[in-house]
């Protein structure tokens, strides 16, 4: 469970400064009401952001691209929007300036160099800072 709890209703959003797609809609998501906004490599980007550079939320959500918008209703996900998306934001009047679609960015959640550590962190959605080997591995030709 990440540090800080996840809305039970409205959105998240998760975004990364060097992302050029997170910062063409930077002022959409200023718009946006019901909004949380998670930076995971820079918590002050955007203003009011929420740190995720430790990636908490990034992993317990699966982020694997940024931005991605994930709506929630009465504590579920019902709806996840990768890369921008005007449609996935609220129609037409969200960024009208902005093309209706992009790809987004890679998640640092899937960083080559990070792998590792974030493997060794997650286990069956919890997250810790330590895992021991298993005393006795399954044997596949049994």
């Amino acid at each position: 469970m990440p540090a800080s709890p996840l809305p039970a209703d409205g959105i998240v959003a998760v975004v990364k400064r060097d992302c050029p797609t997170c910062r063409l809609v930077e002022p959409v998501l200023a718009g946006l009401p019901d909004v949380v906004v998670y930076s995971q490599d820079d918590p002050t980007f955007p203003a009011n952001a929420r740190d995720d550079t430790a990636l908490e939320v990034s992993l317990a959500l699966g982020i694997e691209t940024v931005p991605t918008l994930v709506r929630f209703a009465r504590g579920a996900e019902v709806a996840r929007t990768p890369g921008w998306s005007r449609p996935g934001v609220g129609g037409a009047d969200r960024g009208p300036d902005l093309p209706e679609h992009r790809r987004g960015c890679g998640s640092r959640t899937m960083a080559a160099d990070r792998a590792e550590e974030l493997l060794v962190r997650r286990i069956d959605g919890a997250y810790h800072g330590h895992v021991s080997e298993p005393t006795e591995r399954p044997n596949p030709q049994k």
